[in-house]
């Protein structure tokens, strides 16, 4: 056995070279990295789960090929995500030793700030301590800076915050996060809307829409619970609603997202110049510009490097802000300007609808935080599975923010007359500052650069990406599979994500030639197309249209290196670590394992017993870790002997893998890969297609909403035209109602009929009787300005085609079956808690008690629940569902791993309701797949399968 062909455990664990430990700490790296990534992407505010595919799959290239990940991890990260990459880390302290050494080489970092960095690596130890001296003849605490630069301590008190947050209680967690996300820079309109009925009266306004969104994000946690690929997966709001509400609600939230993101930015352009402008004196159509420049700088970075701690830290900030401006301000406020009444029918008065133009408006923009639910749903349910945190949390955070707006305006408005608000056409900074005195433009800047600021960001990225996942992708990173247990996802984009799902797997090689298999999912169950390349293979076939084309760019018969060329969703489904024994998949096993593989290697075959007699561990255990390593693709079972075990030996590569993660670290460049060139098919306009192959030419395409609403506000602001409470206004009746009113109820009702997790506690209240009035009464407010507030023609007009088209895509929404109930049978696998499974079945979104059986190597069981802990060594487990309500049935099959997220179990669904049967594979699914059922008693059996 040579060193191309296996890392022996003697080696990885005996004597580390500086080599292996650059490999070992390029891991680690690239695991930190990950980690921050997503939880970067946590605080992205419109998520797409294409998006977030594209960054996974150019984290797995840059792992595949040996390149530098998206994202270069710091010092503080490796040390606040030590847990993340502890399992990577061998026991040997001379492998320990020489990861210290690589650590202290290539960061600054002095012994106190790095506590799980020490606790991880054993450094305080003795057996370290000699460790390290005699392999480099000095002492462990040369690894140690003596002291570190201002910049660094920051970079750890920055770190700091996110440990503090990382420690928080799931309800306090949801809390600080809805908060920060609710109150922002709608809350300086505020009093401006407010100004023609009072302050007394504007309370009572903020009161009454305090309460009722508060109702609307409960229901939205609720459904954020209920939804698990929510709860397990990428998806977040546009699949929940095509989920519950079919292709029509996903049609329409797209196209509110986009008046949200477009409006919303509208309202921040004019905000900011204006605020700004007031306080410095240069021209409004300046900071407009220096705005909409700094959001099309992070557009081309394609993402915000925004944090938990700097959104907790900005949200703080700005509180601070608020409460300053409150202090100083309240010593102004006036008795006659406090009880100040105007509401139209009391006291006779009569109605005046320019006094109601602004209010509905802007009081829902400023009650706005309902994708904070989304934003902190994982997070929470991963801490508190029964979502009560995530509720309770939410709803705290609107009654808080209910409170501080009450607060703002009861000063504010009470120290400035209404005459002085109501032609205002910016912030209400500009009266304030009348009042008080410029120390109010000092603060307002602070809060306006970070509000707006990096509300603008925030929703220049929403609008872009909403565009850029819409283009047809042309050519993908290099990405790497190997043998047997990695594959690709290949999805449909836009609306038709449900019809269609295609797994792209690699089977080793032939005569030189690579083999793959192509299994395609679609509403006649799972078909699969093998073929073989040895360079390129192009297809639209297999029963479904199927864009696909594929370049080998390097090959054995352990992996194969390539790059891919559709215009589909791509999604790797599989373990980041490449199959066959090799030195990350060593440094990850338990020491049990380890055992058991090292006993292979040295004897080339082995029983159970022969292998538990050798280490000491009982043939129980023992046969349980050999499942598991053969489920990873490290051993195989003799072929002619089923009961012995050997050691699946990788051919010897030279040194590609890992080599060519060497390669990188020396400096190496990888070999340059072919691109695929062929027509995008399916645009309709050959003429884009040079601008869809060029990154250019795709990032011109989706920027291009934004440069549209940054030239309307220019004309706005040189038209002397602009009205900051105006835009917020018109935004808050457009298209708030429909996000933070219309789906909240629609999705309420339909996930307590398809919903396939129960939540552990519920607002029982919130039922169907309510979330109707809550959908009438959102609706009638678009209609009431269309007929009595707004005089406008354009405005009514497009009230009343804003109401029509709601209304008519809820007919067609409940036309299609939102309201029937669903089934769901629930397979999971918790690695975090020692490979714990359990089967969960649901029905209209409460548990369904019936006939389970089980089968696994101790025999076959019956129970009769809605639940059952299953054994490790399940075999297959069937249900029956018998109730009329169920129309249709979701199946899962996923191993939650340590960090939260999903991957699909090898299993086979055989779905059977009278004569009908249907079959799916759904490891080519990503683990889940619905399917209709017929009226009647329908069986359900999900069939383990073992793929080598």
């Amino acid at each position: 056995m040579t060193s191309d062909d296996l890392f022996t455990r003697d080696e990885v664990l005996g004597g580390f070279s500086a080599q292996r430990a650059r490999t070992l700490l390029f891991l680690i790296e690239n695991r930190t990295a990950h980690v921050v990534e997503r939880e970067r992407r946590l605080l992205t505010r419109f998520r797409s789960e294409d998006i977030e595919h594209e960054r996974d799959l150019a984290f797995f290239s840059a792992f595949s090929t040996g390149a530098s990940p998206p994202v270069q991890p710091r010092i503080q990260q490796i040390e606040r995500y030590a847990d993340a990459w502890a399992s990577l880390v061998p026991e040997s302290p001379r492998a320990r030793a020489a990861l210290a050494r690589a650590l202290g080489q290539k960061y600054r970092f002095t012994s106190s700030s790095v506590p799980k960095i020490r606790r991880v690596l054993g450094l305080d130890d003795e057996r370290m301590e000699s460790a390290f001296a005699s392999a480099y003849q000095a002492p462990l605490a040369t690894i140690y800076a003596e002291a570190t630069t201002l910049g660094s301590l920051l970079r750890w008190q920055g770190e700091r915050i996110g440990k503090w947050f990382d420690a928080l209680p799931p309800f306090w967690a949801a809390f600080s996060l809805t908060l920060t996300e609710t109150v922002g820079v709608g809350i300086l309109a505020l009093p401006i809307a407010l100004a023609g009925v009072g302050p007394i009266a504007g309370v009572i306004f903020l009161a009454i829409f305090g309460a009722v969104n508060i109702i609307t994000i409960a229901a939205m946690a609720e459904v954020v619970t209920r939804t698990g690929s929510i709860r397990y997966g990428t998806a977040y709001f546009g699949r929940m609603v095509e989920e519950y509400l079919g292709r029509a609600g996903a049609a329409m939230m797209t196209v509110t997202l986009a008046a949200i993101c477009a409006l919303a930015l509208v309202c921040f352009y004019i905000g900011f110049s204006s605020a700004i402008a007031g306080a410095v004196g240069l021209p409004k159509e300046l900071w407009a510009a220096v705005l909409f420049a700094i959001g099309i700088y992070f557009t081309s970075r394609g993402s915000l490097s925004s944090t938990v701690a700097s959104a907790l830290a900005v949200g703080a900030i700005n509180l601070a802000a608020i409460a300053l401006l409150v202090v100083l301000t309240l010593p102004h406020v006036s008795r006659s300007l406090l009880f100040y009444v105007n509401v139209p029918f009391v006291g006779g008065r009569p109605f005046q609808p320019e006094i109601l133009g602004l209010l509905f408006g802007v009081v829902l923009s400023a009650y706005f935080g309902h994708l904070s639910v989304g934003t902190c749903g994982k997070f929470v349910l991963r801490r508190d599975a029964t979502g009560k945190s995530l509720l309770w949390g939410t709803v705290a955070a609107q009654t808080a923010a209910m409170v501080i707006y009450c607060l703002w305006v009861f000063v504010v408005n009470g120290a400035i007359s209404s005459r002085a608000l109501s032609g205002e056409t910016g912030t209400v900074l500009t009266p304030l500052a009348i009042l008080v005195g410029p120390i109010v433009h000092l603060i307002g800047a602070f809060f306006v650069i970070l509000g707006m600021g990096m509300g603008s960001i925030h929703y220049s990225l929403g609008l872009f990406n909403l565009i850029r996942e819409r283009l047809p992708h042309g050519i993908t990173p290099l990405l790497e599979l190997p043998r047997g247990k990695g594959q690709i996802l290949l999805r449909p984009r836009g609306l038709n994500r449900g019809n269609v799902v295609a797994a792209l797997s690699y089977h080793g090689t032939r005569d030189g030639r690579a083999r793959f298999r192509l299994d395609v999912t679609g509403s006649a169950g799972t078909r699969r197309l093998g073929f073989e390349t040895a360079a390129s293979w192009q297809s639209r076939g297999a029963g479904e249209e199927i864009d696909l084309a594929i370049e080998l760019v390097e090959l054995d018969d352990e992996r194969a290196l390539l790059r891919l060329s559709t215009p589909w969703s791509l999604e790797y489904q599989a373990g980041w670590m490449p199959r066959g024994l090799q030195l990350a998949e060593l440094l990850e096993l338990p020491a049990e394992q380890r055992a058991i593989l090292q006993h292979l290697v040295r004897h080339a075959a082995a029983s159970p017993a022969l292998i538990a007699e050798a280490t000491g561990a009982p043939e129980s255990a023992v046969r349980a870790d050999l499942e598991k390593l053969e489920e990873s693709g490290l051993i195989e079972q003799d072929h002619e002997t089923a009961n012995v075990y050997r050691a699946r030996l990788a051919k010897s590569t030279g040194r590609r893998v890992p080599g060519r993660i060497w390669d990188a670290l020396a400096d190496t460049p990888d070999p340059a890969a072919a691109e695929v060139n062929r027509p995008l098919r399916g645009l309709g306009f050959r003429w884009l297609e040079p601008l869809l192959r060029s990154p250019r030419g795709r990032y011109a395409i989706a920027s291009l909403p934004v440069f549209l609403v940054f030239a309307v506000v220019e004309y706005l602001l040189i038209t002397n035209q602009e009205s900051f409470a105006g835009a917020l206004s018109f935004l808050g009746v457009i298209a708030i109602p429909v996000f933070a009113g219309l789906f909240p109820a629609l999705l309420l009702v339909s996930s307590r009929r398809k919903g396939d997790v129960v939540p552990g506690f519920v607002i029982r209240f919130l039922g169907s009787w309510t979330a109707s009035m809550i959908y009438l009464l959102f609706l009638a407010s678009v209609l009431i300005h269309g007929f009595f507030v707004w005089r406008d023609p354009t405005l009514r007009v497009m009230a009343f085609v804003s109401a029509m088209a709601t209304a008519a895509v809820t007919i067609q929404i409940l036309r299609r079956g939102a309201l029937k109930a669903r089934a769901a049978v629930c397979l999971r696998e918790d690695v975090a808690r020692s490979d714990e499974a359990s089967l969960d079945v649901v029905l209209a979104g409460e548990p369904y008690a019936t006939a389970i059986r089980t089968a696994d190597r101790d025999g076959e069981k019956v129970v009769h629940a809605s639940s059952a802990s299953l054994s490790p060594s399940l075999r297959a487990v069937s249900v029956e569902i018998d109730d009329p309500r169920a129309s249709e049935l979701k199946v899962w099959a996923q191993r939650i791993r340590d960090d939260g997220t999903a991957e699909a179990i090898d299993a086979k669904a055989e779905v059977s309701c009278g004569d009908r049967r249907e079959s799916i594979d759904l490891s080519s699914t990503g683990g889940e797949w619905t399917v209709s059922l017929e009226p009647g008693r329908c069986g359900v059996e999900l069939r383990m399968e073992r793929k080598g």
